[in-house]
C-alpha cells in the first residue's frame, strides 16, 4: 500500500465491537499540536477552586475550607455551596491542596487534609484507616505557613472529596485566598 494520507470522520469495526488497532510495535502515533483530545482520553472532568477572600479559621477544628471561587470548574463537579467535587463517574483522580497561613508561631502547626464522602480514614494501599494530611510546623514566631497534600484515589461515581484544614495556635488564623486552593481531575486511562 502505498504512503498518504487516510481522511475519513469515523473509523469503527465492520462487527460494531472489538478492538481498532492504530500502528504497531515499535511505532510511534503523534497528535498534532492543537488538537482536542475527548472521551476516554481526555482527564477532564477537572476543577480548581479557590477562595474569594480571606477565611477566618477557628483553632484546633478540622473545617472544610469555602472554596467558592472557581477558576475553571469542567462539568461542573465542584461545588461552590458545599465545597465538594462529586466524582460524575467511576475511575481515577488526582488532587492537590494547598493553603496559607500567615501568623503561626514556634512548634504550632498547620495541616490541610483531603476526605472521601466525609471519612479521613481512607482505605488505598492493601491498608485501612489511612489519613491524606500534609502538615507543617512554625520553628518561630508569626511565621508564614503553606502545608499542602496530594492524592491519587480510584473513585466511584457520586464519591465526594472535600479539602479540610486545622491548626493549633490557640486563636483564628487568616487563611489567604491569594496562595490557597483545591484542584482535582480525572486520569487518562
Amino acid at each position: 500500500m502505498a504512503n498518504g494520507t487516510l481522511k475519513v470522520s469515523n473509523i469503527q469495526t465492520s462487527s460494531g465491537s472489538g478492538t481498532i488497532t492504530l500502528g504497531q510495535s515499535g511505532e510511534t502515533i503523534t497528535i498534532p499540536t492543537g488538537t482536542t483530545v475527548s472521551g476516554a482520553m481526555s482527564n477532564k472532568p477537572g476543577f480548581l477552586a479557590c477562595l474569594s477572600a480571606d477565611y477566618s479559621l477557628a483553632n484546633n477544628v478540622n473545617t472544610v475550607i469555602p472554596l467558592d471561587e472557581v477558576y475553571y470548574n469542567d462539568d461542573n463537579v465542584w461545588n461552590t455551596s458545599t465545597y465538594r467535587f462529586t466524582a460524575p463517574s467511576a475511575g481515577r483522580y488526582f488532587f492537590y491542596g494547598q493553603y496559607h497561613c500567615d501568623d503561626v508561631d514556634d512548634a504550632d502547626f498547620v495541616q490541610t487534609r483531603i476526605n472521601v464522602n466525609g471519612n479521613q480514614d481512607i482505605s488505598f494501599g492493601g491498608k485501612t484507616n489511612r489519613e491524606i494530611l500534609g502538615q507543617v510546623y512554625a520553628s518561630g514566631s508569626a511565621q508564614s505557613q503553606m502545608p499542602n497534600c496530594s492524592v491519587v484515589l480510584d473513585l466511584q461515581k457520586d464519591d465526594y472529596v472535600e479539602s479540610l484544614l486545622r491548626h493549633n495556635q490557640g486563636a483564628n488564623q487568616v487563611v489567604s485566598y491569594e496562595f490557597s486552593y483545591f484542584m482535582g481531575y480525572k486520569l487518562i486511562g
